[in-house]
C-alpha cells in the first residue's frame, strides 16, 4: 500500500477511534464533503512526452504504477497515460492496409514510439482545494478513473484515482 494511502488510513482510523471516546473529537474529523483533493491525492508519477513507450513500460514495472502524468519542463500537465492507453497500441493496425490487432513483433517495434503517441492530451484536472464531492462529480461526469491535481499555476501536485476515493469512503463509512 502506498505510504500516502497508509498514512490516510491510519489517520482516519485514529480519528474514528477518538470519536468513540471523546465527544469533542467531532470537530477534528473532516467528513467527505469537507475533504479537499490535497488530502487524498497520491504522489504523481511524471514522464516527458518524448519518452519512449519502452521507457514508460520499464518505469511502470519498476514503480508498480498504473498511470503517469505527462508534463512539460515546468511540470504543467500535457497529458496522462494509463494502462488502458496501451490498448491503443494493441488495437491500432501497424500498416495502413491492416485490419487491426498486433503481433508481438508489432508491439516490439512500437516500443520505440513515444508517450505523446498514446497519451490522453489535455486531461481534465482538479484543483488542490476542490472538495472530495467536486472531485468525484468531475470523475463521474467525464467518466475518468484518474484525475491530476494541480495548483493555481496549473503545476501538477498529485493524482487521485477512483481507488483513492473508495478507500476514503470505505474508511469513513
Amino acid at each position: 500500500m502506498p505510504s500516502r494511502r497508509r498514512f490516510l488510513r491510519d489517520e482516519l482510523e485514529g480519528l474514528k477511534e477518538k470519536l468513540s471516546t471523546e465527544h469533542d473529537g467531532w470537530q477534528e474529523l473532516r467528513f467527505p464533503r469537507k475533504m479537499q483533493a490535497r488530502e487524498i491525492m497520491e504522489e504523481p508519477h511524471l514522464i516527458d512526452d518524448d519518452a519512449t513507450i519502452k521507457d514508460l513500460l520499464y518505469k511502470m514495472k519498476l514503480l508498480n504504477a498504473t498511470n503517469f502524468i505527462v508534463v512539460d519542463d515546468d511540470e504543467k500537465v500535457r497529458g496522462i497515460v494509463t494502462e488502458s492507453d496501451f490498448l491503443k497500441i494493441v488495437s491500432r493496425p501497424s500498416l495502413p492496409s491492416g485490419i487491426g490487432g498486433a503481433h508481438s513483433a508489432d508491439l516490439f517495434f512500437r516500443a520505440s514510439e513515444v508517450v505523446r503517441d498514446i497519451m490522453t492530451e489535455d486531461p481534465i484536472t482538479v484543483r488542490e482545494d476542490d472538495s472530495l464531492e467536486e472531485v468525484t462529480t468531475t470523475m463521474r461526469k467525464f467518466k475518468i478513473s484518474h484525475v491530476p491535481v494541480v495548483d493555481k499555476t496549473e503545476k501538477v501536485l498529485g493524482i487521485i484515482s477512483t481507488k483513492d476515493v473508495l478507500t476514503v469512503l470505505r474508511l469513513l463509512g
